[in-house]
């Protein structure tokens, strides 16, 4: 067996296995936080209902778990899934890049990386130039992959907080309108701070993902086999 097909194929198999883990942890993770949450909960009624005059001081008592429970953990549990599965997506054509640059012996084109674009789309067009083939297919796919690389900076690199010029008003920052759009995501309109309030949001980039190698996988097949190792 030609060693590209054989690593393209072994690849193939991590990432169905790495997709089944990330999406079992995105699972468990908020079914533990909404059990919390909702025990808490109970608890706040329970108190409040034996003695109804305390229910101010209860309340302001257990504040700080409810909130933990009720935002903080799903904010944790949810916005840190989507860095985990942004991570692994890039690493995952990284290492298909690796493996293309490596065993295909006639490349059609050499890619210089472009400064402005993402690392992963880099990485995308590497595969791209050197296969030649035809990926037109998955345009759609990517732009739609893209939005999550970019509620992902806002993550990475403003601390989940759309305030990103100091002097306009929340309408007008740069990512509001992408973020504003998704239900999934809630937004303090005060501070600019929002967390993915669903995990949906995540199970399906996780999804997309999954579509996008499937068909790149499919597309790579069609590399003839005197052009590689």
């Amino acid at each position: 067996m030609k060693i590209l097909i054989f690593m393209l194929d072994f690849e193939r198999s991590l990432i169905d296995g790495d997709i089944s883990v990330y999406k079992e942890y995105c699972n468990d993770i908020n079914e533990y936080s909404n059990s919390q949450f909702q025990k808490i909960k109970n608890r706040l009624e329970d108190l409040t209902s034996k003695t109804p005059e305390a229910g101010a001081d209860i309340y302001d008592h257990f504040s700080s778990e409810y909130e933990m429970y009720s935002t903080r953990y799903i904010e944790l549990a949810n916005n840190g899934s989507l860095l985990i599965s942004y991570s692994f997506f890039e690493n995952r054509i990284k290492s298909i890049s690796r493996y293309i640059n490596q065993y295909l012996v006639i490349k059609q084109r050499v890619y210089t990386h472009t400064r402005g674009l993402s690392f992963a789309e880099n990485l995308r067009n590497d595969i791209y130039w050197a296969t030649g083939l035809d990926f037109t297919s998955l345009d759609t796919i990517w732009a739609n992959l893209d939005k999550y690389r970019k509620i992902r900076n806002v993550i990475v690199h403003n601390g989940a907080n759309l305030f990103e010029e100091e002097f306009l008003p929340l309408i007008n920052q740069k990512n509001y309108s992408l973020i504003s759009s998704i239900t999934q995501i809630e937004i303090n309109r005060e501070n600019g701070d929002f967390y993915i309030k669903d995990k949906r949001f995540v199970l399906d980039y996780l999804d997309m993902i999954d579509d996008y190698f499937k068909k790149l996988f499919s597309i790579l097949k069609q590399l003839n086999p005197n052009d590689i190792n």
